[in-house]
């Protein structure tokens, strides 16, 4: 199944920051894995104005004062997007026929025929909502993940329409440039409904990467509460050898008492040994209560290491776009050998074939594993039927 939404590559990355900071009369040098980044003093964004140095990498190297890291998580290029965004926030482009290539579905362009005369004819017009996200996963304590999701959904049927998230990537800057404002056709309560799905959509793809830091703090949580329990272990068994002393003690103290007649010396041992009674009750006090807690797991010290080590997950939409686009019927001729089929397909601009196409023996949709086969006029599957005829 193809996933609903697109993660923004570093490429992409790359492209939008290139557009960007230009647009806002920066200049970049370009020296590899580096680029010199020089912000005029008039230019209109929050970056402050001078020189500083983008490094293309995900590596967390330390960075000197006046560099940034470039790619999809770094706090540079999150900024940079949600400054871009809050200049466009909802914006809208149309796909036409004119605009985009037509999409040749794969159950053809992964098999041996050949594509003779397309032709679309469009019969209404669709409008899908696309959404960037911002994801954060973070815990208390130490992690901190930020991804980037575009998901697109047709308005009407809340579908998932992932090629229109393709074409809005790469015909966009992610923050709203090549589209133009607009406010109408979505109610708010309708906005807010297909937001709604849109999310969902995104955490169901997010989720191997939530469970993967869940696991991380989880096994953290683990040796921080391990790490606890050896020092309350070397601490009980600390007390321990300090209550035999005590006892000791005060059996000493009481031999010394049996053997001194002197008043005044009695009252000082009396004295002496009432202080290690006194003591050494309150360290069995101590022991007794971590033995319990022992036993118990620790469940106050455990509580709080779990909420410290706890994921907060934050989905954000950070830009919106309403793309239309039309859809219809798609006309096309495919030769192979000396047969030749021409058929009618439903299909959208920018979105390709909208309805599976079925292997005419023995009815399995066709698809990139199951190309295409054509033979004396007949649609087959070669995965399927190859061995026909």
């Amino acid at each position: 199944m193809t996933d609903a939404t697109f993660a923004v590559t570093q490429s992409k990355v790359e492209q939008f920051t290139r557009q960007y900071l230009e647009s806002l009369g920066c200049s970049i040098d370009d020296r590899g894995q580096e680029w010199a980044v020089a912000v005029p003093e008039d230019a209109n964004t929050t970056i402050e104005p001078g020189e500083f140095t983008l490094v293309r990498s995900a590596d967390e190297e330390e960075l000197d004062e006046d560099e940034r890291f470039l790619h999809p998580e770094s706090t540079f290029f999150q900024e940079l997007v949600e400054e871009a965004a809050d200049r466009a926030p909802i914006g809208s482009m149309t796909l036409t026929a004119d605009d985009v290539d037509i999409r040749i579905p794969e159950w053809i362009t992964e098999s041996d025929a050949e594509v003779g005369d397309t032709s679309f004819t469009p019969y209404y017009d669709r409008t899908a909502l696309t959404v960037l996200f911002r994801v954060s996963i973070e815990t208390v304590s130490e992690y901190q993940t930020q991804l980037l999701r575009a998901i697109s959904l047709d308005i009407r049927s809340k579908e998932p329409v992932p090629e229109i998230t393709n074409e809005y990537l790469e015909r966009t800057d992610m923050g709203g440039g090549d589209l133009h404002e607009r406010t109408d056709e979505l109610s708010e309560e309708r906005l807010h409904d297909l937001l709604t799905t849109a999310s969902e959509e995104v955490q169901e793809q997010v989720q191997p990467d939530i469970d993967e830091i869940h696991d991380d703090a989880s096994r953290a949580a683990d040796v921080e509460l391990e790490d606890y329990r050896r020092l309350q272990e070397q601490r009980i068994s600390e007390l321990e050898e300090e209550i035999a002393r005590l006892g000791d003690r005060i059996t000493e103290l009481r031999d010394t008492l049996q053997q001194t007649d002197a008043e005044a010396d009695r009252m000082d041992v009396l004295r002496r040994r009432k202080q290690c009674k006194e003591e050494h009750d309150e360290l069995q006090a101590k022991v007794q209560n971590l033995r319990r807690q022992r036993e118990a797991g620790f469940p106050e010290k455990q509580q709080e290491i779990r909420n410290r080590h706890a994921l907060d997950v934050t989905i954000e939409p950070m830009s919106l776009a309403l793309l239309d686009y039309e859809k219809g019927e798609l006309e096309i001729t495919i030769r192979q050998g000396r047969s030749e089929r021409t058929f009618l397909v439903a299909y959208g601009s920018g979105v390709g074939v909208t309805e599976a196409v079925e292997c005419e023996i023995c009815g399995h949709e066709l698809s990139s594993e199951n190309s295409a086969l054509l033979e004396n006029g007949d649609i087959f599957g070669e995965g399927c039927c190859g061995m026909h005829g």
